[in-house]
């Protein structure tokens, strides 16, 4: 049966009844807030590269020639080859949508309550930051998975340990390793993790504090020519239960609250570090704690290849519609696995 106007759900939705003009009510939203998109995807902080993926070098050891000498002494020249190349492969997103020549002339002057063609835009954005939050905070169950995206559990690994270490090894399903570098080889390539029983300083408290200075390096050779990006900072990322206790711990060691019952509500910092509340996380029970390094870990895209929204092309099997396509090639890089930590319970 043919589609006629009248029984077009989005036409009749947005060109009929006294709704108020070019505004909508947007429920499509699973979580209350969006980590990925709006923040991560900024243009500012992303980083670009070239090839069919993005590779970096990593020193992994000193060449050990220093040593004590006397006059006349003996040259030991040692020379070694202490640089190994990660490598992550370029993973491809798409979302479109479509709208159909006829509908756009229905769809104008007094007739028109909502600009159809930006709420249909509007509705693959929303399904692309829902796609990306998920990439973002997942990983490819195994390196056979060749179109999932390499997200934080594959860089960040989870140990419950109690004594917390760099113990963070290869992520599950990856014998090669995170980035194609193996931790039983280098053993620096690993996050910092442990496990924790409760939120309160003698516990949790106390391996964050430890966590974030471990992980906090800084060379004393000042020219050595990394990957720093700047601009860019460190922030705790928990989901609500973790935020929760957080800032009632907050309120407890303040005696001048005022009249506000939830007066520490979005004030938590951990050394000056945010703490910021993940919607996602939310369903992970094991209540992880992430320490970031925005400096090390990013999302990294093909050249050219960044949110790259085409123009409306002819749908090849329907003559009078056409077809909007939002791409783009990227990945989750982690320079530096060492300078990321995450606790668990």
């Amino acid at each position: 049966m043919a589609l006629q106007a009248d029984a077009y759900a989005d036409l009749i939705a947005t060109s009929q009844r006294s709704l108020g003009k070019m505004r909508w009510v947007d429920l499509s939203a699973d979580l209350q807030d969006y980590f990925v998109l709006p923040r991560l995807f900024k243009k500012d902080r992303v980083r670009f590269d070239e090839g069919t993926g993005t590779q970096w070098n990593i020193l992994t050891e000193d060449n050990g020639s220093a040593r004590q000498d006397g006059l006349y002494g003996t040259d030991v020249v040692d020379v070694n080859d202490a640089h190994v190349q990660a490598y992550v492969p370029w993973r491809h997103t798409t979302a479109n949508y479509a709208f159909d020549e006829r509908e756009m002339k229905m769809n104008r002057g007094a007739a028109r309550i909502v600009d159809l063609t930006k709420a249909k835009r509007h509705m693959a954005l929303m399904s692309l930051a829902k796609h990306v939050e998920r990439q973002f905070f997942n990983k490819p169950a195994t390196s056979a998975d060749t179109t999932e995206v390499f997200g934080l559990p594959y860089w960040v690994v989870k140990n419950t340990n109690s004594t917390a270490d760099f113990i963070g090894g290869d992520p599950s399903g990856f014998a090669a390793g995170a980035g194609g570098v193996a931790s039983a080889t280098y053993s620096r390539w690993q996050n910092w993790a442990g496990g924790y029983t409760d939120i309160s300083k003698p516990d949790a408290i106390k391996k964050m504090r430890k966590a974030t200075a471990f992980t906090h390096f800084l060379s004393p050779i000042p020219s050595l020519p990394g990957y720093e990006r700047q601009g860019s900072g460190r922030e705790i990322l928990v989901n609500f239960n973790t935020l929760q206790t957080f800032e009632d711990l907050l309120e407890e060691q303040n005696e001048n609250l005022g009249n506000d019952l939830a007066s520490k509500d979005g004030q938590c910092t951990f050394r000056k570090n945010s703490v910021v509340w993940v919607p996602y996380l939310n369903a992970q029970t094991d209540n992880p704690i992430f320490g970031i390094n925005w400096k090390k870990f990013y999302a990294v895209f093909l050249a050219d290849e960044y949110m790259n929204e085409g123009k409306p092309k002819d749908s090849p099997n329907h003559h009078r519609v056409k077809e909007v396509h939002i791409d783009m090639s990227w990945n989750v890089r982690c320079d530096d696995r060492s300078a990321l930590w995450v606790l668990s319970q």
